[in-house]
């Protein structure tokens, strides 16, 4: 999918966590927006021939695993976060990135998403620019976003109560 769809894939599952953990909307849409879109980093290293795009490595339910296990402690030692909020915003982070994956397993190039218990490949069968794909995913998040009460008092969740 394009980078454009995970970043707002990313947004919308950090509202989400933000509603439900009452931490600060713009944070966690910030946040869940960057785990979105964190696993296509691996473009750089493809380019370098260092690592494949959209490999195991960057690409599955082990890579986002990782994410979290490494953003808990770092949001907790280095910035001022309790552990709570630091638990919260490692779930986001496999959460984010996973769904970045899950997306990514539509195209033709596919992911191995649950590696490391499987190393089978998933593949789509749309390319990762095709702009109905793409539409449908936003359009979900849209909709997502609205039964769950986010457009219901204007843009108001963008101010924390």
């Amino acid at each position: 999918m394009k980078w454009s769809t995970h970043f707002i894939v990313g947004a919308t599952i950090g509202l989400i966590f933000a509603k439900y953990t009452g931490m600060e909307y713009i944070l966690m849409a910030s946040a869940g927006a960057l785990f979105g879109v964190l696993p296509d980093a691996d473009i750089i290293l493809s380019a370098l021939h260092i690592a494949e795009h959209r490999g195991a490595y960057s690409h599955s339910l082990g890579s986002s695993v990782i994410m979290a296990i490494i953003t808990s402690p770092i949001v907790y030692l280095f910035f001022d976060f309790t552990i709570k909020e630091s638990a919260y915003l490692g779930a986001l982070a496999f959460t984010a990135s996973f769904f970045h994956t899950l997306a990514d397993t539509m195209t033709y190039s596919g992911t191995r998403a649950l590696w490391p218990l499987s190393d089978k490949k998933y593949r789509g069968f749309v390319r990762f620019n095709n702009i109905p794909a793409n539409l449908f995913i936003i359009v979900l998040c849209i909709v997502l976003l609205y039964f769950l009460g986010f457009f219901s008092e204007g843009l108001s969740f963008v101010r924390k109560a």
